[in-house]
Order: C-alpha cells, then sequence, then structure tokens
C-alpha cells in the first residue's frame, strides 16, 4: 500500500553533497561580492564633481531676410548670442573644503567661445557658502570656495557662440575628480549601477536563505512524495538516526508491525547488515522521517528481498 504524504531524504542527506553544495554556495557569494564591490567602486568615487551642459538657448532665432532685427549688448552687436545654463554637483561622499584648492587657484573649463558675462548663479542647499564662477575670455573658472556634499551649482552664462562641449584645463583639487558628462547619461548609468548591486544583495540573499531553509527544515518538510508501508517480518528491528555508523538508535519496530517507508539508502558499508546493504528511512511516528532502519528485516512483499522496489531512492546510490 502506497499512500501519498511528505516525502523523506532531501537532496543534503549525504555529507559529500552537503559539502560540495556549501563550498559552491560559499564561491558564488565571493564572486557576487567582489563583482558587487567593484560595480560600487566604479561609479562611488569619494570625491567627486559633476560639471553638465542642461540648457542652451539662442536669442537671435529671426530668419536672416529680418536683417534689421539685432541683438546688442552693452553697445556691442551679437550675431550668434546663447545663454547656457551650466551645473555643477557634488556626487562624492564627503565635502570639498576651500582649502583643497591648491595655492587658492580657480578650476578652469573651456567653452571655447567667448564668454561675455556670468549671468546668473544659483545654488542649493542655499545653506552652503555662496560659490564663485567668473570669466576669463572663452574660459570659467570655479573659484575656491567650500561645497558641501551633495551641493548643486547652476550658473547662466552669455556667450557669442553655442557651447558645444567643455574641457577641464585645470585642476587644482588633487585628489577630486571633476567628471565632464551628460547629467541624463550619468544618472541612468548610476541608476544601472544600482540596480546590479541590488541584485547581487537579492541573490546572495536568496541563495543564503534558501540554503539555509533547507538545510535546518525538519525533514518531513522538505519536499511531496509517497511513503510505502511495510511489516517488519524480524521481532525487534532496530532503528538508527545515522545509518553508516549504527549511532543514535531509536525505537525498535515489533514484529509484524506496520510503518510507512519514505524512501531507502543504499550503504553496504556495515558487515554486520549481511541483508543487501539497504535501508529504510521511515516517516511513521515516531521515527518520523528522522531513524533509518535495515531494509532486509521487512517482509518486502516476499521474505527473498532485501527490499521493495517500489521504495524510491532518498538520493542517487548505485545499485
Amino acid at each position: 500500500m502506497i499512500s501519498p504524504v511528505v516525502l523523506a531524504t532531501p537532496w543534503y542527506s549525504d555529507a559529500s553533497s552537503l559539502f560540495w553544495a556549501t563550498l559552491v554556495l560559499v564561491v558564488i557569494s565571493i564572486a557576487i561580492v567582489l563583482f558587487t564591490v567593484l560595480i560600487w567602486r566604479s561609479g562611488a568615487i569619494r570625491n567627486c564633481l559633476l560639471c553638465s551642459i542642461i540648457s542652451h538657448t539662442r536669442l537671435l532665432t529671426a530668419p536672416k531676410t529680418m536683417n534689421e532685427l539685432e541683438v546688442h549688448y552693452r553697445g556691442e552687436r551679437l550675431t550668434s548670442p546663447y545663454v547656457t545654463a551650466i551645473e555643477l554637483t557634488n556626487i562624492g561622499k564627503s565635502a570639498i573644503p576651500s582649502v583643497s584648492f591648491d595655492r587658492g587657484r580657480g578650476a578652469g573649463l573651456e567653452l571655447a567661445v567667448p564668454i561675455l558675462e556670468v549671468l546668473a548663479v544659483e545654488h542649493k542647499p542655499l545653506s552652503a557658502p555662496k560659490p564663485a564662477i567668473s570669466a576669463d575670455g572663452t574660459k570659467l573658472i570655479l573659484e575656491p570656495e567650500l561645497i558641501v556634499r551633495s551641493e548643486t551649482i547652476t550658473f547662466s552664462v552669455l556667450t557669442e557662440g553655442a557651447v558645444e562641449n567643455i574641457d577641464l584645463t585645470f585642476n587644482p583639487l588633487g585628489d577630486v575628480d571633476i567628471k565632464i558628462r551628460d547629467r541624463v547619461v550619468w544618472q541612468k548609468q548610476r541608476n544601472r549601477q544600482y540596480a546590479l548591486i541590488a541584485a547581487c544583495i537579492a541573490v546572495i540573499g536568496l541563495a543564503t536563505g534558501a540554503f539555509v531553509s533547507l538545510h535546518l527544515a525538519p525533514p518531513e518538510a522538505i519536499s511531496m512524495g509517497p511513503t510505502t508501508a511495510e511489516r517488519a517480518y524480524k521481532s525487534g528491528v532496530p532503528t538508527f538516526a545515522e545509518y553508516s555508523n549504527k549511532s543514535e538508535p531509536g525505537a525498535i519496530i515489533r514484529f509484524e508491525q506496520e510503518v510507512e517507508v519514505s524512501c531507502k539508502v543504499y550503504d553496504p558499508s556495515l558487515p554486520s547488515i549481511d541483508l543487501g546493504g539497504y535501508w529504510y528511512r521511515i516517516a511513521s511516528a515516531p521515527w518520523d522521517n528522522s531513524y533509518y532502519a535495515p531494509a532486509g528485516l521487512f517482509w518486502n512483499g516476499r521474505l527473498t528481498r532485501h527490499y521493495d522496489p517500489r521504495v524510491p531512492n532518498c538520493f542517487k546510490h548505485k545499485e
């Protein structure tokens, strides 16, 4: 008689399998941790400023046929006037003090077009010192001043010609990296890095949780499968929690007592058990899938059998 109940032996019931499974989990976890650290270090620099062009607007957009329409600034006629907004953000892990500017010299940003004037300078948070930006020909100068963590500085400049790119001409900040990049592109890259880090952490958590839950779960809660009813033909069938060395003896199975068997294990290493080398895992109480009994001491359909072929294997083994 076969009745469906909770199955017995997990895949790690053999010590070798458990050892290799643990080793593989450790190696995978270390690899994921190293990968996560590399991702984090590639995107998280302790001191870093991000410089981006966030907008540029041409002031004279009238058709060329309208020759009478002109733009003048301080008495000078402008042929291609632009207002460009540039953003400088401290994306590093700490504030940048004013003393970090070597010899009090400012950072130079080359716009490659004549800068007529710095029109406005805004910054957040307002509690931070007001930054100082000056112009020198085609170059902007970020003057020495404290730049707090996560501070954003936005300055608008009037130029004769469109600002296509910004080049860093001088960095007096030493260990502070100044990145010239598109803010949107940089933000997307950082979001991908954070997503990868989160995915790596999730994989480690899931793998560890699955391994621990399998390792600590009671045998009867591991997987579902059938059990087979077997009757003892010998009086006083012994049971052991560890069949390989016959340790931790359990309750004796009486003559003709019927018990539910979850699966069978093949281990002929015990010379005293000369009954084919098979062991049954006993699902019935009080053994509860935690004790084994020699399969050859049951009727197994008929006495000549060393085990009942209806009973599944607990894990892979040679017949």
